[in-house]
C-alpha cells in the first residue's frame, strides 16, 4: 500500500486551552479585576470562585461575566472587561503565562514546512494578539491571521436583541 503524506495548506488553532495555558495568566488578572471593581464600588463581597471563570473558557466574555456575576448589571460586566484585559497585558509584559509544552516548536516546524497558521479565538483582540506577540510567535502566523471575537464587528452589535433579530429577518 502506497500512502502519500501531504502537508495541509493551512491550519487554524484556538488560543486558550489549545496553545496557551490560559489560567496561568487569567487567574491573577481575575482576582485583580475584582479588587478593582470593589475599589470602584461596583462589586461587593468575595471574588467569585475561580471555577466559574475557568468553566466559561471558550465562551464570549459577555457570557462568562453573566455566569460569574449573574446579579450584576451589564454595565458592570462591560467595565470588568477593561481591567481584566489590562491586567492580562501587564502580566504578559512581565512574562507571565505559559504555552503548552512543545507548542512553539510544533508551530515553528509547521511554518518551516510551508503551512499557513491562523488563530480563531473568542478572546478579546488585545489579549489574543498580546499573547502571540509576547510569546514570540507573531512571525509564525499569517499577517492579519489572528481572529478574535472582540475584533469582529457584528452589524447589529449594541442594539437590542429583539430589534436586531427583527431587522435581520427583514433583510
Amino acid at each position: 500500500m502506497n500512502r502519500q503524506q501531504t502537508t495541509p495548506e493551512a491550519m487554524i488553532f484556538d488560543l486558550d486551552g489549545t496553545l496557551f495555558q490560559t489560567e496561568t495568566l487569567l487567574l491573577p488578572a481575575y482576582h485583580a479585576t475584582f479588587d478593582r471593581l470593589r475599589a470602584e464600588g461596583l462589586y461587593e463581597g468575595e471574588t467569585p470562585p475561580e471555577q466559574l471563570i475557568l468553566s466559561g473558557l471558550g465562551m464570549l466574555l459577555e457570557h462568562i461575566w453573566r455566569q460569574v456575576m449573574p446579579d450584576a448589571e451589564q454595565a458592570v460586566h462591560r467595565r470588568a472587561d477593561e481591567p481584566l484585559l489590562a491586567y492580562q497585558v501587564e502580566g504578559m509584559s512581565r512574562g507571565d503565562g505559559r504555552l503548552y509544552e512543545g507548542v512553539a516548536e510544533t508551530l515553528t516546524e509547521l511554518r518551516r514546512r510551508g503551512v499557513k497558521l491562523f488563530i480563531a479565538s473568542n478572546g478579546l483582540e488585545g489579549y489574543v494578539k498580546g499573547v502571540i506577540r509576547h510569546k514570540g510567535l507573531e512571525p509564525l502566523f499569517e499577517p492579519e491571521g489572528l481572529y478574535s471575537a472582540g475584533g469582529i464587528r457584528h452589524p447589529f452589535q449594541g442594539r437590542s436583541g429583539t430589534a436586531a433579530a427583527g431587522e435581520a429577518r427583514d433583510s
